[in-house]
């Protein structure tokens, strides 16, 4: 199945039918919450969780930057879930995540690259970033992984990830292989929406079956 969601955000990206293979990476559940500083050390309160499977169909939300949605890839999501040290001897991360913030890369490129390195059959999520724009373009990428994995196992494919991309001309943010970096969601404020609502700049790309073997 391919979605792309057209710059007028009128379509919604709908997770493909889960099957007895893949079904399992769909409910991986990850830490989430909304901006940079949102932290609950002093509640003590455990985070909010979503499900791989609603991320990978996620409509861009309407949030400024100090409020945008965010997750962790790791299914550890205690009060002290967004510290680095802690995700590094706790968690179990579901997913890669890469940030393409610079070259304005097409689309295309991404994707293509994408699918040399992680194949035809694992699901790939790629999105614009709430900076991107036409002339600017900026890319979030989320591949599941088949199962949970340890931080060493999970930060060494994200190092590989990375150097994949960038000796093919994509230039990559490495601060996405630290244990507890966010990773922003599908976002558009409103100050970068028209006056009926619908983003100057938005694309989106889902498609694959399965979670990726590592």
């Amino acid at each position: 199945m391919r979605e792309i969601i057209p710059e007028n955000g009128e379509s919604s990206p709908q997770p493909p039918a889960a099957s007895a293979i893949d079904r399992d990476w769909r409910d991986f559940r990850v830490t989430t919450f909304n901006g940079q500083h949102d932290t609950n050390k002093e509640t003590g309160h455990p985070y909010e969780t979503k499900t791989l499977g609603e991320i990978m169909g996620a409509r861009p939300a309407f949030e400024i930057k100090a409020n945008a949605p965010a997750f962790i890839p790791s299914q550890y999501h205690s009060d002290d879930a967004r510290t680095h040290q802690v995700q590094r001897e706790h968690g179990q991360f579901v997913a890669l995540a890469g940030d393409v913030d610079k070259g304005n890369i097409p689309m295309d490129r991404v994707l293509e690259l994408g699918r040399r390195l992680f194949g035809t059959d694992t699901a790939l999520f790629v999105y614009s970033s709430s900076s991107a724009t036409e002339t600017d373009k900026r890319w979030r990428i989320i591949v599941p992984l088949k199962k949970p994995v340890r931080f060493d196992i999970w930060n060494e494919a994200q190092t590989a990830f990375f150097d994949f991309m960038e000796e093919n001309g994509v230039p990559m943010d490495r601060s996405l292989d630290r244990a507890g970096q966010p990773v922003f969601l599908p976002n558009v404020p409103i100050d970068r929406r028209d006056e009926d609502g619908n983003p100057n700049f938005y694309r989106s790309y889902l498609e694959g079956e399965e979670g990726l073997p590592l």
